[in-house]
């Protein structure tokens, strides 16, 4: 497996630190493949954009070993920058420009007479197959099982992700939802190992055949698979840490991977509305794992968020039936008091009623 290294340049000591732990804590979403070095060299290098620009025509640019990542506000992004991060900075902006720069360094460090020219996303046919040499499988074109649905759930498109042995792990058709021949015990199982996989977008024939299976998922579930198997350190951004949430209805185990702890936190959102730390408390785990169940029941819209205000009228008691006044008050209160039933209100006789309503 490919080794990819980063340095921290020109930065702040806390701005340094924060951006370490973030990194070591997205270790599971980069398949382990990113080591952070204290200076170069290295083949990314983090720094301020301000501080690049003035590097122009000095420090070098995407077709050349380091990449310079740019950090900045808002702004463009400088020429000699493969990408840039704009802050606040996101986990998933992080992972997003990380795997951009894994396909271009091992571009890069190929040698240029037997550079090969594969994309991530290829076809099946007979040309794909071709490409898909096994040199060129395991050095330029792999990417890991978790990276490459991540990079489908953001834009869904006709493809099948192969495995090493150029085995379909699962394949998406859109409007239509994923097909695996794997049981569920061992479509989860391939995820918590994240194996290496390609990314293989399917030719119109590949999809009038994929059409034919008949037992495709909602690609919601597919999601949910990705958050329960593959630990992921932070919540979706549709989602807040300190907002309250609660189950609009039971997830349905029998169908999705779950784990005992994911059965404790639906019981307890199923109780009552929770903020996460106060859901980690209630189930004893750790946070990762509560964003990864409340990112995967979000995804299959079994989550909804519940406001003070909506939780305060719910649980106001009821106004109490005003008291009646005059002589009907001073009958009631003597009934009362002489232990005699309140008399029960006598239906009036159906001819009486449509008097009435004339």
């Amino acid at each position: 497996m490919d080794i990819f290294t980063i340095t921290i340049s020109a930065m702040p000591a806390h701005t340094t630190a924060a951006l370490r732990s973030m990194l070591l804590l997205l270790e599971p979403a980069l398949g382990a493949r990113w080591q952070v070095v204290d200076k170069p060299p290295a083949d990314v290098v983090l720094l301020p954009a301000e501080t690049l620009a003035r590097l122009k025509g000095v420090a070098g640019g995407p077709d050349e070993l380091p990449l310079y990542l740019a950090l900045g506000n808002d702004g463009e992004r400088p020429s000699n920058a493969y990408a840039m991060l704009k802050r606040p900075i996101t986990p998933p902006r992080l992972v997003e420009v990380l795997h951009l720069a894994e396909g271009l360094i091992e571009k890069l460090r190929a040698p240029q007479d037997d550079l090969l020219t594969v994309p991530l996303i290829e076809s099946l046919e007979a040309e794909g197959k071709a490409q898909l040499a096994p040199a060129t499988f395991d050095t330029r074109v792999r990417t890991t099982l978790r990276a490459a649905t991540w990079r489908l759930l953001q834009d869904p498109i006709a493809a099948t992700l192969i495995d090493n042995e150029r085995r379909s792990i699962f394949s998406h058709l859109p409007g239509a939802g994923y097909h695996t021949r794997l049981t569920l015990a061992e479509f989860a199982n391939v995820f918590r190992e994240n194996p290496p996989a390609v990314l293989v977008e399917l030719s119109g024939a590949e999809r009038d055949t994929l059409r034919q299976a008949r037992d495709f998922k909602p690609l919601r579930e597919l999601e949910w698979t990705f958050w329960i198997c593959s630990r992921s350190p932070w919540l979706r951004p549709e989602l807040s840490p300190e907002k309250r949430y609660r189950l609009r209805r039971w997830p349905d185990f029998g169908r999705l991977p779950h784990y005992q702890a994911d059965i404790r936190m639906a019981s307890a959102l199923m109780a009552q509305a929770m903020t996460l730390q106060q859901l980690r408390s209630r189930a004893g785990v750790p946070p990762e794992t509560v964003m990864n169940f409340l990112n995967a029941t979000y995804a299959v819209g079994a989550l909804i968020e519940v406001d003070d205000v909506t939780v305060d009228a719910r649980s106001a008691p009821k106004a109490a039936p005003p008291a009646p006044t005059g002589l009907r008050g001073l009958i009631a209160n003597l009934r009362r008091r002489f232990g005699l039933a309140d008399p029960k209100p006598v239906a009036k006789p159906a001819l009486r009623q449509a008097q009435d309503a004339a």
